[in-house]
């Protein structure tokens, strides 16, 4: 089974093709991507390996994590798992609050303020 390598501090020159050449040293790079700026289009300096099996992306993190790349020392460990997303906790609507005489159909023509000030 094939393993996904999170691969830190990058070179900001690094592409693909780089980071692939690089761990394919170790055993075939099904894929390799470093992570862009949508906006600038530039490197954010880290990518993703996958690896062919275990055996082999453990074998790279034990050579690459530590390593140097043009003065950079790299952070090679497992990728985190792409799970969902935690959801946003709801926020509740107070905007339609309704005090209990309004509930049970009782009205007394007061405002909410009125009626706190006059307890009946």
């Amino acid at each position: 089974m094939s393993k996904r390598l999170y691969v830190g501090n990058l070179p900001f020159l690094v592409n693909d093709d780089d980071l692939k050449g690089i761990f394919s040293s170790l055993g075939e790079v099904l894929s390799a991507q470093v992570v862009m700026d949508k906006r600038t289009g530039r490197s954010k300096g880290y990518g993703f390996v996958e690896m062919q099996n275990e055996a082999i992306a453990l074998q790279a993190i034990e050579t690459y994590n530590g390593g140097e790349i043009d003065g950079r020392t790299l952070k090679v460990t497992e990728a985190k798992s792409e799970g969902p997303k935690a959801a946003t906790p709801a926020v509740a609507d107070t905007s339609a609050a309704t005090t209990s005489s309004e509930i049970s159909g009782e009205t007394s023509g007061e405002t909410p303020a009125e009626s706190a000030a006059n307890p009946s």
